[in-house]
């Protein structure tokens, strides 16, 4: 609701469409909005989330879409916590501790995104996620590419994951 601060609104369809770059933290907080960063920027201080969709307690964040955006200089870049549908298309997320993270998302995807130069983990795939598509991604020179956690569930198809430390770590 807060989207005339930093962008467009279009109230039809839910999209809010940046106008410029940030330094400070996006969240998203309600049903069915799209985030079209326009190719703009969103840069850190090395602490805080770049971009925070967060479900709560009961996971009641649904049909997020966010795309066309670039998140560098947070400690993570992009946090999903606990919700359901929401999608990553065309993002970057580099120079972050760790660039994207999906925790108890269900029913998620990251495509054609770039997740580069992140000193922890690049793709953090977190406990009882169940991300439908990880696809045509770069993951390139973080410590490791791809963390599969518990009882994850995830299709990997058509990445390029290369100079990570670790390529894919499947943890507890």
């Amino acid at each position: 609701r807060d989207c005339t601060k930093i962008g467009t609104w279009n109230n039809t369809t839910k999209t809010c469409t940046l106008n410029r770059n940030l330094d400070q933290t996006i969240e998203i907080k309600d049903n069915g909005i799209t985030l079209d960063g326009a190719n703009k920027t969103v840069q850190g201080n090395n602490s805080n989330i770049g971009i925070y969709v967060n479900g709560g307690l009961f996971g009641d964040i649904t049909d997020v879409t966010v795309k066309n955006i670039i998140v560098r200089g947070f400690s993570k870049g992009i946090q999903i916590n606990n919700t359901n549908r929401v999608h990553l298309l065309n993002v970057t997320a580099r120079n972050n501790g760790d660039g994207v993270e999906f925790y108890r998302a269900e029913n998620s995807s990251i495509i054609d995104s770039s997740i580069t130069n992140n000193s922890g983990k690049g793709l953090i795939v977190g406990t009882s996620s169940d991300i439908n598509e990880i696809s045509n991604n770069t993951i390139t020179s973080n410590l490791v590419g791809i963390d599969l956690g518990l009882n994850s569930q995830s299709r990997i198809s058509h990445n390029t994951i290369t100079l990570n430390r670790n390529g894919v770590a499947v943890s507890a």
